[in-house]
């Protein structure tokens, strides 16, 4: 999850990961998120925009090579590798450089 916001923050794209232990999830959010009430408040008005967004990263991941849910949620298990981590991570980043400004837009 740090790494992930890290490279939120660098490509200053207002995405953000939370979680707890092995499980994450990805949020296209501008603002704190202190609990699911944030959210809603965050996608209010722009529910199909935030739902395509969703579904963009769900295809370019798995393009990449990577699964992860259409919720774009995840976890990590026990034998999850540093390199599968890294390879996870650069995808994010991909995402990131080329999506970044969609993002961005859809969220202002």
């Amino acid at each position: 999850r740090d790494k992930l916001n890290a490279l939120a923050r660098k490509h200053e794209v207002p995405v953000q990961v939370t979680g707890l232990g092995s499980i994450f999830g990805i949020h296209f959010h501008r603002g704190p998120i202190r609990n699911a009430g944030d959210l809603d408040r965050g996608e209010h008005g722009r529910e199909a925009a935030i739902g395509n967004l969703k579904k963009l990263y769900h295809l370019d991941m798995l393009a990449a090579g990577q699964y992860i849910s259409r919720r774009i949620m995840g976890n990590l298990s026990i034998e999850t590798s540093e390199g599968e981590v890294g390879d996870f991570c650069n995808a994010f980043d991909e995402f990131l450089t080329t999506r970044g400004e969609l993002v961005r837009t859809a969220l202002a």
